[in-house]
């Protein structure tokens, strides 16, 4: 009865009711995405990368460093000798090292110059291995392996051809127009950039910067040089090195660093990326101290309204006094509207959140690297912040709910 009667009287409010209930859920929507954004990225970041112990490339900060061979953000200070690299490739404390050579794209997609060692030796998430779900991994020159992503994106099929662009902006005016490369493998999903990359030899990404002759006999000639020859390489961008002895990390770190030919720098991908949790500290709290302000206010809306419409329900009050209703029956109803009022905004809120994540998932991974994990969604954590939201709302609206209890005495009814 009681929450019957309290939703009767919401109906006979609805107008007010309606704006309070978008307002809370536009505060609720803004508390939840934000955590869940939070929790997505984090996750996204921790699990492209498994099993590296040390990432070399240029001196730079660890986290640009970071940032730019592993998630593909941001642009190398310098790079690294072809020379070097193998010195650092042989050192008897290597198990394996995988080169990359960044700064090309096709259709806004990073390119990847590396050997074919980086399909057998890169993990990710919890050290799984890359996969094809169609074709293989390249083997000749001109071959070109796609991510997950970017066939999907660009509708592309095993033997189609493509060609490259020099730099990663949205628009290039040098295109590597002279080689076609011919897809031959579609990685399997990895819920990593590595969806969003295409994968060529080094001698691949080294050709496209030749000046390359406008004869065709010539360009034929030329190619097959370098399908049979390759190309002599002069450097990458940066390294991924796993050791033999997990316990040489720090010695080999050291000796990277103070080689003296070059000034590289060797980082641990863990350190460097709690590095970037630790940066972006602040901005989280900002962030989370904005949607509670946010909800916190809307809450306070809800309280006002409550309270504007005690001045014109003395006579609802009068009439449940006559019929037996208590000072206690009062107090709940006003606690029960509330109640509904803030539940409806939380289902309002965390459907609108998981729709708008699921239509817009496959674009936000196209344009920023940031693939939605859905089947994380409804978690312990949502559950808590939910139940702290419901718990301050009860807690805040408890004035309106005091007064409305402190008026349907019969003494100020009388009155």
């Amino acid at each position: 009865m009681l929450i019957k009667l309290a939703y009767k009287s919401l109906l006979d409010r609805k107008s007010a009711v309606i704006l309070s209930v978008i307002s809370i859920t536009i505060g609720i929507m803004l508390l939840i995405s934000f955590n869940y954004i939070k929790d997505q990225v984090k996750t996204s970041f921790s699990k492209t990368i498994s099993g590296i112990d040390l990432i070399v490339g240029a001196k730079t900060s660890d986290v640009n460093l970071l940032l730019n061979s592993v998630f593909h953000i941001g642009n190398a200070t310098d790079n690294i000798s072809w020379k070097e690299f193998q010195s650092i490739k042989t050192n008897d404390k290597v198990k394996w090292a995988i080169p990359i050579s960044l700064g090309d794209s096709h259709r806004r997609y990073r390119v990847i110059g590396t050997e074919k060692s980086y399909f057998s030796n890169y993990q990710y998430g919890n050290k799984k291995s890359l996969q094809t779900s169609q074709g293989h991994w390249f083997d000749h020159p001109f071959d070109v392996v796609i991510g997950h992503e970017v066939a999907k994106t660009l509708n592309y099929a095993i033997d189609d051809k493509i060609s490259l662009s020099h730099g990663v902006g949205k628009t290039s005016f040098k295109n590597h127009d002279q080689i076609q490369f011919k897809i031959k493998g579609i990685l399997s999903q990895t819920g990593t950039p590595i969806d969003q990359s295409l994968f060529i030899s080094l001698f691949g990404l080294e050709a496209v910067h030749l000046n390359w002759p406008k004869s065709i006999e010539e360009q034929k000639l030329l190619t097959e040089h370098i399908v049979n020859n390759g190309l002599p390489l002069k450097s990458v961008t940066a390294a991924f090195i796993t050791l033999k002895n997990k316990s040489a990390t720090f010695v080999m770190q050291r000796q990277i660093n103070q080689i003296k030919t070059e000034p590289l720098q060797a980082i641990l991908p863990g350190v460097a990326l709690a590095q970037l949790w630790k940066l972006s500290k602040t901005f989280e709290t900002v962030l989370w101290l904005v949607g509670s302000l946010v909800f916190i206010s809307t809450i306070i809306g809800l309280v006002n309204m409550l309270i504007t419409s005690l001045q014109f329900r003395k006579k609802e009050l009068a009439l449940l006094r006559i019929i037996g209703a208590s000072p206690l029956f009062c107090f709940l109803l006003i606690q029960i509207e509330s109640l509904l009022v803030v539940l409806t905004a939380i289902v309002l809120a965390t459907l609108s959140i998981y729709a708008v994540f699921f239509i817009l998932g496959s674009w936000l991974s196209t344009e920023f690297g940031f693939f939605i994990d859905l089947s994380a969604y409804w978690n312990t954590e949502l559950l808590l912040i939910l139940l702290i939201l419901i718990l301050l709302s009860i807690s805040l609206v408890c004035i309106p709910a005091i007064m409305f209890y402190r008026q349907s005495s019969l003494k100020n009814i009388n009155q």
